[in-house]
């Protein structure tokens, strides 16, 4: 509920600046960005029919938008594989995982979305939502610093954002 109306909020706020295609696809897209998220707050992971849905919006979303598919396409595989690339460097180094490829896909679908630059802008405004998320519940929980953080909320409050408010940072 608290996902919900912080989506419906910054939508009201920012008058859905680049959302310019039909008010389902807008809010089919802002529901698979919260089920996505909620998922990802319990589970840690993504189910595939989640990001199956949020990939096909996307698409879909891909051809109401103006601009060249093409450069959407490369940047969504640019993307996607540049966070699977970081991932597969961590796990070489730590021997552990750090992002899943659900967060790759996000990022692929910000890519397909907002082009070469928009997903800069994603992967900042979500850095900084989960810094400010961490500094607080370690303030509030000594030692939770420790605890995984589910990296996914953040990059999809980042997306929505992006798409609503393209010129933000």
């Amino acid at each position: 509920m608290a996902l919900g109306s912080l989506y419906l909020a910054t939508y009201w706020i920012f008058d859905g600046a680049m959302l310019r295609a039909p008010d389902l696809l807008v809010l089919s897209l802002a529901l698979s960005l919260i089920w996505l998220s909620i998922e990802d707050i319990g589970h840690l992971s993504f189910s595939v029919g989640g990001l199956c849905l949020f990939s096909a919006i996307c698409l879909v979303l891909l051809f109401s938008l103006d601009g060249d598919v093409r450069m959407h396409l490369l940047a969504a595989m640019f993307y996607g594989l540049f966070f699977v690339a970081l991932d597969w460097l961590f796990q070489r180094r730590m021997g552990r995982t750090a992002l899943g490829l659900g967060d790759s896909v996000l990022i692929a679908g910000a890519g397909l979305l907002l082009g070469l630059s928009g997903p800069i802008q994603v992967i900042l405004v979500a850095s900084v939502g989960a810094l400010v998320w961490i500094g607080g519940r370690e303030l509030l929980i000594k030692g939770s610093l420790r605890t995984a953080l589910p990296f996914g909320p953040f990059l999809a409050f980042g997306i929505w954002l992006t798409l609503l408010e393209p010129s933000l940072i």
